[in-house]
This record gives C-alpha cells, structure tokens and sequence, in this order.
C-alpha cells in the first residue's frame, strides 16, 4: 500500500516494497530470467553429477538454502511440463516421443 509521510512539499508515493508499479514488470522479468539461467546452470551440473555438492558448498559459503529453491523449481517445471504433454493426445505425444528420441 503506498504511504505519504507528509514531510516535503511535494506529494510523493513511497511503496512498501520499494519498487514502483512501473518497475515491477523489468522486476519480474529479470527474476524470471535469473531463474531460467538458474536452471541452466544447475541442470549442467547435474548433468556432470555434482549438482548436490556445488549446491551445498554454496548454500553454506551464501547463507541461503539453493535446494530448496532447486527442488522447488523441478518440481514447477514437472508440472508445467506435464500440464503441456497432457494438452496432447496420445497419438501426438507418441510422435513428440518419438521425435525426441531421434
């Protein structure tokens, strides 16, 4: 909710969050690609199978839980992912398949 502290002698909106409604969209794109690069990232690591303990070593040197966000995230992905496959019949998920096989 926007406040007014009443000093100045201007009007002047301050939001709690500090971002003004204008911004939050360059905000939100920015989380959004942060998070696909994220993404990227930790799925080359796992892909070498050390995804778990690049994650841990930086959790613990960042004070900040990564796995839990990375579970997370798989989990948003899964659902998002199926949610799309299932949009499909089954004919065509056979040739998506398929195609992805090749």
């Amino acid at each position: 909710m926007p406040c007014y502290d009443g000093r100045g002698s201007q009007d002047k909106t301050v939001y709690r969050s500090g971002i003004s409604p204008s911004d939050m969209q360059k905000v939100l794109d920015k989380n959004e690609w942060l998070e696909a690069a994220l993404c990227a990232v930790f799925n080359e690591l796992q892909k070498r199978e050390v995804v778990a303990s690049v994650i841990a070593e930086a959790s613990r040197n960042g004070l900040i839980g990564i796995m839990d966000f990375w579970q997370h995230h798989q989990k948003s992905d899964e659902a998002r992912i199926a949610k799309a496959l299932h949009s499909f019949s089954k004919d065509e998920q056979a040739v998506i398949k398929r195609l992805l096989n090749n």
